[in-house]
């Protein structure tokens, strides 16, 4: 009888556990729909909307951009992080977990998820032989290597699919020591 109440306390615990980490993870598309809910309040009697939109018009000017227009540019996240080698004096010290994404031009991005296997292959021989050249070891803390990493990133990113690769944007980097 213990035991049937201990497993159906700790339902109840992780079923509030769920409930509560949903709700502090809900995302922000529910804070969007209460604005228009006050937006909408705030029009007059008649239904019409108030002068100001709330989406900052007159603040800065007009850019051309909307919520209609398209970005000219998207982001490509690999599938997987990336793991090479960290080397120091010709020896294997570590390993370095790198959460690589491109920034590509609109044109290009079906193609890029499309060429994902040769754009990882790009980037793990490139990272293979930066870390063979002892430039991972110490990336975390030498921003030079960081810039010569996202660089040559991106070069062999742009032999695989030209210039519409426009960015490596390096989003996370982890190191374990051996």
């Amino acid at each position: 009888m213990k035991t049937i109440s201990v497993l159906a306390g700790a339902a109840l615990v992780g079923a509030a556990a769920g409930i509560g980490a949903r709700v502090v993870l809900s995302p922000p598309a529910q804070a969007a729909q209460s604005e228009e809910d006050s937006e909408s309040a705030t029009a007059d009697a008649h239904g019409a909307k108030a002068q100001d939109s709330g989406h900052g018009a007159g603040k800065r000017g007009d850019k051309g951009g909307g919520h209609g227009a398209a970005p000219a540019t998207a982001f490509i996240e690999f599938s997987r992080q990336f793991i090479a080698p960290a080397i120091e004096n010709g020896r294997p010290v570590g390993l370095m977990i790198l959460d690589i994404n491109l920034e590509v031009e609109n044109a290009v991005s079906s193609l890029a998820y499309s060429q994902e296997p040769k754009l990882r292959d790009a980037v793990l021989r490139t990272l293979l032989r930066l870390g063979s050249e002892d430039s991972l070891a110490d990336l975390m803390t030498n921003t030079e290597k960081l810039e010569r990493v996202r660089a040559a990133i991106l070069d062999e990113c742009q032999e695989v699919l030209g210039d519409g690769v426009l960015a490596v944007l390096i989003m996370d980097v982890g190191y374990q020591r051996y």
